[in-house]
């Protein structure tokens, strides 16, 4: 599986000097979490093939890591941090929409199991009204 990933390495962070004459280096936060929801629409294709996504998701990280290799160490360090950041993010993101559904479903099947049971009452009312009329 190949990832595609949009833009050059210099699209992803910024160098600038701070005040003491140091090299300092910034990500580009909007560039990595666009790079992430690509790298979770890859791992969903992978997912609905039968893939491994766990995998795939080794397979996207060695990716992006060789495409990172060549920028300077710290801007590595400031890219990463943001890029695990919005990796976590969209994580979060997954748990809270599972956890939504896992509700939706749990409410849906209480509703279901009290129709049940209601629909189990009327009929041995019914049984018992007809039993009682035979007699």
């Amino acid at each position: 599986m190949k990832m595609e990933i949009p833009g050059n390495l210099e699209d992803y962070f910024t160098e600038y000097e701070n005040e003491i004459g140091e090299k300092v280096y910034k990500s580009n936060r909007e560039s990595l979490r666009a790079l992430v929801e690509i790298r979770n629409l890859k791992t969903q294709e992978v997912i609905a093939s039968g893939g491994n996504p766990h995998q795939a998701s080794l397979d996207l990280n060695d990716q992006f890591e060789e495409f990172l290799s060549l920028a300077p160490p710290m801007a590595q360090v400031a890219i990463y941090e943001t890029y695990v950041e919005e990796l976590n993010a969209s994580t979060a993101e997954f748990i809270d929409t599972t956890n939504r559904i896992n509700a939706e479903t749990m409410a849906a099947e209480e509703r279901n199991n009290l129709m049940g049971q209601l629909i189990g009452v009327i009929v041995i009312v019914i049984i018992a009204a007809v039993v009682i009329s035979t007699f």
